[in-house]
């Protein structure tokens, strides 16, 4: 079994992946394809074609002559952004994770455990699997009226891997998650930290596939937009949000900024000037905090974010 990838993946651009093993003698009987982006992708093999849906794995048999296998990303959201694995099987070798769906990486997670804590709350020295890519912490029934913040730290490495507030929230209850990637973990264990003033459940997860950040937001792309007409501000997304991109139009202003509190994240300077960025992977807009278009001079001002929370 050899690994390809990840690989980043553009909408209509195809991707050419080459069966390591042909180098060595000896070819692959079967691939398995995991597409953990928000592409509906095409592959090409043995001359056939196979669809896949987004955020969904499958594996294909090959001819096993040491063929190169092509990918296209044919259809998806405009403006986002995935990878795909790919997963070079020999004969009699099994797939490393099931076929179908890769959205809500949990329900094929090996759990490490589920204890009822108390108070001020901390997890020492659980052990990791060596093959763990990605950590899953669950905090269900935290109903101490503050958004909880959560740090994994390596007990060996002290590395902190995560120390944030968590960002994801069900909508109907007071249960928080985090997806923690743990690609090169140099830690045998981990020790999770967190507070409550009340009693709550805390579930961990170890998942041995390593999935796009989209993945943890089903894949949807939402929008925000707003303008101004005169000089001021005006809140376009309040937190919490994980920000993907942001767009500003400065129409006959002298300036319009794109900000969080004093920190200036866009500038747009000068007459019909325009700017525009993507955010880096973990660009999380805070519970409570709100992303704010302001408008300097006459004229007008326009905003607009790309954005995803379940």
């Amino acid at each position: 079994m050899q690994n390809s990838g990840p690989f980043s993946l553009t909408n209509q651009v195809p991707l050419t992946v080459p069966d390591p093993s042909a180098s060595l003698g000896y070819s692959s009987d079967k691939v398995q394809i995991q597409n953990g982006s928000p592409f509906t992708v095409d592959v090409t093999a043995n001359g056939q074609t196979y669809n896949l849906p987004d955020f969904t794995a499958q594996t294909i048999p090959l001819s096993g002559d040491g063929t190169a296998i092509t990918i296209l990303p044919s259809s998806g959201p405009a403006g986002t952004q995935g990878n795909v694995t790919v997963v070079w099987l020999l004969a009699n070798e099994q797939a490393p994770i099931a076929d179908g769906q890769l959205t809500g990486a949990a329900q094929y997670a090996v759990g490490l455990g589920e204890q009822l804590y108390q108070g001020a709350s901390s997890v020492v020295g659980l052990p990791i699997p060596p093959t763990a890519r990605t950590l899953i912490v669950a905090l269900q029934a935290f109903v101490n009226g503050n958004w909880p913040s959560l740090e994994v730290r390596g007990s060996q490495s002290g590395l902190d891997y995560f120390n944030q507030p968590l960002y994801l929230k069900s909508a109907v209850n007071q249960n928080y998650l985090a997806a923690i990637p743990m690609a090169g973990i140099v830690d045998k264990d981990v020790d999770i930290v967190t507070t409550s003033t009340a009693s709550f459940t805390m579930s961990v997860f170890a998942d041995t596939a390593q999935y796009d950040e989209s993945v943890f937001y089903n894949g949807v792309l939402q929008t925000a937009s707003t303008g101004l007409g005169a000089a001021g501000s005006v809140a376009v997304l309040t937190g919490p949000a994980r920000l993907l991109t942001a767009e500003i139009e400065n129409v006959g202003a002298t300036q319009a900024v794109l900000g969080i509190g004093g920190t200036n994240l866009l500038a747009a300077t000068g007459t019909d000037a325009r700017a525009m960025v993507t955010l880096p992977a973990g660009s999380i807009l805070p519970a409570g905090q709100s992303l704010t278009l302001t408008q300097i001079g006459a004229g007008s001002a326009n905003a607009q974010l790309g954005w995803a929370y379940p």
